[in-house]
C-alpha cells in the first residue's frame, strides 16, 4: 500500500457560527521524502469533526494537476463552539487519515486595537536599564489613549549567534554540569498610555554570577474604557560583557597526532564583528572516571564522571576582519573541552566552549552508560546537499565488528567493517536524497574473552539534518497602493521563484483576512514546508538475540531509558455595510511559467488591516509562501465607548 503525506489548511484558524469555513488540500505520494503526485482519478474524503466530536460535514473530491483539492463548509447559526477538527484520507487511511487540522468556533468580539511592545534597543549589558515602550492603536488607525497598562519581564537562556558566523559557539556551554533553575520572573509593574498611545517603564538589565546571556521577554496587556483586554511582548537580549568570543573547530572529529584548526571571531553585542581583541584559548583533557557500583538491591551499574586536565593554554589577537585562529595537535584520542575568553574595556569576561572529538590508535576514555546506547558524534550541526559528514564512533572498547548503516524510512546504506580502534571515524555523503535528513546507525559486537566471557554489544545512532533550503519557494506580493478606502479595488500582483531567484509555475491558495481577526488565534498546523519537509523520524529497527542473552542478564547492570527524537461628508453619505472578516479566498490559482499571476480584491467596508498570505507549491513539491498587510480606512471616524462609572 501507497504511504501519502498532505497539507491541510483553513483560510483563518477562528470562525463565528454562521460563517463559512474554506479549506485546501495538497497531497503527494511519499516514498520516504521522494515525492510523487496523486492520480487525478483518485478520490479522497474531507471531513469535519464539531467540538463534540460529531461529524458534521463529509466531501469526496479528485485532485488536480497540482495534487489538490478544495472546499468549503458554512457553520449553523447555532454551531457548538469550540475546535473543530478537519482531516483528509482515503480508502486506506480512513481511521488515521493523511492530513490534519483543526479550527475554533468561538462568539468573539474583533479587538478594536492592537498592542505593539518595543524597547529602546535589542541588546542591553548587564547593569544598564532596558527602556520598554507600549503602543496601543487602533486597526483602523489612531492612538488609545488613557488605557492601563500591566507589564512584566520573564528571562530565559539566549545562545548567542553572528551573522556569517552560524557554526561558532558563543557561550561557555557544558551539558555535563547540572542545570541551575533561577527565578524567570524579573520585574513588573503598572502604567497608562498618554495622548499618543504609549506607555513607558524601565526594567534593570541585570544578570546574576555566571548566569549567562539571557532573554528578557517583556509583555504588556492593555484595557481600553469598554474593558476589552490586548496583550503584546517583544524580546531584548541582556549581555554579560560588551563584546562576544566565538569558537568552531574547523572539524569536530579531529586526528590524534594531526593539527587540527580553531578559528576565532571577536563580535559585539549584535554580532558586528571587532577587530584586534585579544583572545585566551584553554584547551582540556577530558576524562571519564567510570567505575561500577554497587546499587541497593545487589545490581551494579556504571557512574561515569567527567574530570578535566588542562593541557595547553594558547594566545592570539584577531585580525582587521574580527577572526584569528590557534593551532593544536592533539597527542591521543578522546575528548578535548576547548575554551576561549576575551575581555572588554571594563573588565568584564566573554567566555565560549566547544568540544572535540579525537580518534586514532590511542584506547580513549570515553562515558560509559547503563545501556547498550552510545552517542555517535557528527562533525557539524546540519549539512548542504554535496557535503562529507564526519562521523565519530566513541566505542568502550577496541576490536568491535560492526554494522554500519544509513537510514530513515528504509535502509538506505549498508557496510561491515572491524573497528581496530575505540575511536573510529566513519565518512557519510550528503545526497540530494538526504533531504531533509538522515540517520547514521552503527551496531557493534564484540565476543565473549577469557577476561569478559560475556558477550557484548552497543547501538549508535546520530541524526544529520540537512537543508531544505533547495526546497523553499519564494513569495513576493505587491499591492498596487500603499492603503485603500472601503469599496477600492485592489490589484495584488504575485511573483513565486526558487532558492536560485528563477520563476516557478506553481499553485497559490490566496487568502485575505481581517488582522483584528488573526490576532485572537494563532495559525494551526505546519506551513508547507514542515507538512511536506519536515525532519523524518527513524523508521527503521535494529534488534539483536544478544539483548536477550541469559549471562548478560546474570550480569546485572542496572539499565537506563533507552534512547530517543466614513463616507464622503454629510451632505451625502455612504453607508459601510459590507463587512466581512474574509475579504477574499481563491484555493487554486495558478502562476505563469516565469511565477508571476495576479488576483484583484474589492476591499469590504470594515476599517482595519487586510492581511493576504498565498502559500505556493510546485508540482515536485517546492513550497512557500508570503503575506503582505494593507491598512484600509477613512480620513474620520467616530469610535462609540461606553461611559466610566
Amino acid at each position: 500500500m501507497r504511504s501519502f503525506v498532505g497539507h491541510l489548511y483553513t483560510d483563518r484558524p477562528i470562525y463565528r457560527p454562521g460563517e463559512t469555513v474554506q479549506w485546501k488540500a495538497v497531497i503527494r505520494a511519499d516514498d520516504d521524502a521522494e515525492y510523487s503526485l496523486p492520480s487525478t482519478a483518485d478520490s479522497y474524503d474531507v471531513a469535519i469533526t464539531n467540538a463534540r466530536g460529531q461529524q458534521v460535514s463529509q466531501t469526496s473530491m479528485h485532485p488536480d494537476e497540482f495534487g489538490s483539492f478544495s472546499g468549503s463548509f458554512t457553520l449553523p447559526s447555532d454551531a457548538p463552539t469550540g475546535n473543530y477538527s478537519i482531516w483528509a484520507g482515503n480508502e486506506g487511511s480512513y481511521k488515521s487519515g493523511i492530513a490534519a487540522n483543526s479550527f475554533l468556533v468561538a462568539e468573539f468580539r474583533k479587538p478594536q486595537f492592537e498592542v505593539s511592545l518595543a524597547a529602546s534597543k535589542s541588546s542591553y549589558v548587564d547593569g544598564e536599564t532596558i527602556a520598554g515602550t507600549a503602543t496601543a492603536s487602533f486597526f483602523f488607525g489612531g492612538a488609545l489613549a488613557g488605557a492601563s497598562v500591566d507589564w512584566s519581564a520573564l528571562a530565559s537562556p539566549f545562545y548567542m549567534r553572528a551573522k556569517g558566523y552560524e557554526r561558532y559557539s558563543f557561550n561557555d556551554i557544558d551539558f555535563s554540569k547540572p542545570f541551575v533553575a533561577r527565578d524567570a520572573l524579573r520585574a513588573k509593574g503598572s502604567t497608562t498610555t498618554g495622548a499618543n498611545g504609549a506607555a513607558t517603564f524601565g526594567i534593570p538589565a541585570t544578570l546574576a554570577t555566571s548566569e549567562g546571556p539571557q532573554t528578557f521577554t517583556l509583555s504588556a496587556s492593555v484595557t481600553d474604557q469598554n474593558g476589552q483586554v490586548v496583550a503584546g511582548s517583544t524580546s531584548v537580549t541582556v549581555h554579560p560583557a560588551s563584546l562576544y568570543v566565538g569558537i568552531h573547530p574547523s572539524q569536530y572529529v579531529a586526528s590524534e597526532g594531526a593539527n587540527t584548526r580553531i578559528d576565532l571571531v571577536t563580535v559585539d553585542t549584535d554580532g558586528i564583528v571587532l577587530p584586534n581583541r585579544p583572545v585566551t584559548v584553554r584547551v582540556y583533557d577530558r576524562q571519564w572516571i567510570t567505575t561500577k557500583q554497587v546499587i541497593p538491591g545487589g545490581g551494579r551499574m556504571y557512574k561515569s564522571e567527567p574530570k578535566d586536565t588542562l593541557m595547553a593554554t594558547l594566545q592570539t589577537t584577531t585580525n582587521a576582519k574580527g577572526e584569528g585562529s590557534v593551532t593544536y595537535k592533539p597527542a591521543k584520542s578522546g575528548q578535548l573541552r576547548v575554551v576561549a575568553e576575551a575581555t572588554d574595556a571594563k573588565g568584564r569576561s566573554a567566555r565560549a566552549a566547544a568540544f572535540l572529538w579525537v580518534w586514532g590508535t590511542f584506547r580513549a576514555s570515553w562515558q560509559i552508560t547503563n545501556d547498550d546506547a552510545i552517542k555517535l558524534v557528527a562533525d557539524k550541526e546540519s549539512y548542504e546537499v554535496g557535503d562529507t559528514a564526519d562521523v565519530l564512533v566513541p566505542a568502550p572498547y577496541p576490536g568491535a565488528t560492526a554494522l554500519i548503516t544509513v537510514e530513515r524510512g528504509k535502509i538506505k546504506t549498508t557496510e561491515v567493517r572491524k573497528f581496530a580502534t575505540n575511536s573510529e571515524r566513519l565518512r557519510i555523503p550528503i545526497t540530494d536524497r538526504s533531504v531533509p535528513d538522515i540517520f547514521v546507525s552503527v551496531v557493534m559486537y564484540w565476543p565473549p574473552t577469557t577476561g569478559d566471557p560475556i558477550p557484548r554489544y552497543k547501538v549508535g545512532y546520530v541524526e544529520l539534518p540537512v537543508s531544505t533550503a533547495t526546497r523553499v519557494l519564494n513569495v513576493k506580493i505587491t499591492p498596487d497602493r500603499d492603503q485603500a478606502k472601503p469599496g477600492d479595488t485592489v490589484h495584488y500582483a504575485i511573483k513565486v521563484t526558487d532558492h536560485t531567484g528563477k520563476g516557478v509555475r506553481a499553485e497559490l491558495s490566496v487568502a485575505v483576512v481581517d488582522q483584528a481577526v488573526l490576532s485572537l488565534q494563532d495559525e494551526r498546523g505546519p506551513d508547507g514546508l514542515r507538512a511536506f519537509w519536515f525532519e523524518r523520524g527513524l523508521v527503521v529497527q535494529t534488534q539483536s538475540s544478544i539483548s536477550l542473552s541469559v549471562n548478560r542478564w546474570n550480569d546485572v547492570i542496572a539499565e537506563a531509558p533507552r534512547q530517543g527524537k466614513g463616507g464622503s461628508g454629510l451632505a451625502n453619505p455612504q453607508i459601510r455595510q459590507d463587512f466581512r472578516n474574509t475579504a477574499y479566498w481563491s484555493a487554486q490559482v495558478q502562476t505563469k511559467e516565469d511565477g508571476t499571476a495576479s488576483v484583484e480584491v474589492k476591499m469590504p467596508d470594515d476599517l482595519t488591516t487586510w492581511r493576504m498570505q498565498a502559500r505556493a507549491i510546485s508540482g515536485d513539491t517546492l513550497v512557500g509562501e508570503g503575506t503582505n498587510e494593507l491598512l484600509s480606512t477613512q480620513p474620520l471616524l467616530l469610535r462609540p465607548a461606553l461611559p466610566r462609572e
